[in-house]
């Protein structure tokens, strides 16, 4: 099913219709997670995950287009989260001890989402450049040639995106 849905994204080329279906697999994901939690299950971690990720490419591709389209598409990403934590909030009134811990990552996570998206709303070019430095942050996590990495130096002529046998030459 993950796969059908991965090629149905990627063979979407109308923004509109990409942002539309990536939030229409996050909502299948929290509609999976509804129905885990009724039929008192755990709900694993990786279903949050895919849902975190569906929202994120929802974001993408908003911020992807000029920015009247980005805020338009933003306005309909912050409607349709909006409905998700409400449905989330219905969720968390029948869930059990067990998924009180996942469910409350899943809020917070939206919670996160949201305010993305309304620093989009504001400003689309902050945020395309917060997630820009996010993601190079999460790359440059460890790596040793990463301008972002505070235990690079900046010492040397090699450039951050070149391995160092490459600088050398």
């Amino acid at each position: 099913k993950l796969l059908t849905e991965n090629v149905q994204l990627k063979l979407t080329t109308d923004p509109d219709a990409q942002v539309q279906t990536a939030l229409n697999f996050a909502a299948r994901r929290l509609q999976e997670i509804q129905t885990l939690i009724d039929a008192g299950q755990i709900v694993p971690e990786d279903l949050i995950g895919r849902y975190a990720l569906e929202v994120n490419q929802a974001n993408q591709f908003a911020l992807n287009q000029p920015d009247n389209d980005a805020t338009r598409l933003l306005a309909q990403m912050q409607r349709q989260l909006a409905i998700q934590t409400q449905v989330l909030d219905q969720i968390q009134a029948r869930g059990s001890q067990q998924n009180e811990a996942i469910l409350l990552q899943t809020r917070m996570m939206m919670q996160s989402q949201l305010q993305l998206v309304q620093t989009g709303l504001a400003d689309p070019i902050q945020l395309r450049d917060l997630l820009q430095t996010r993601d190079q942050d999460r790359l440059c996590d460890g790596a040793a040639g990463c301008v972002n990495n505070p235990e690079n130096t900046g010492e040397g002529d090699s450039q951050p995106w070149q391995s160092e046998d490459a600088s050398a030459t």
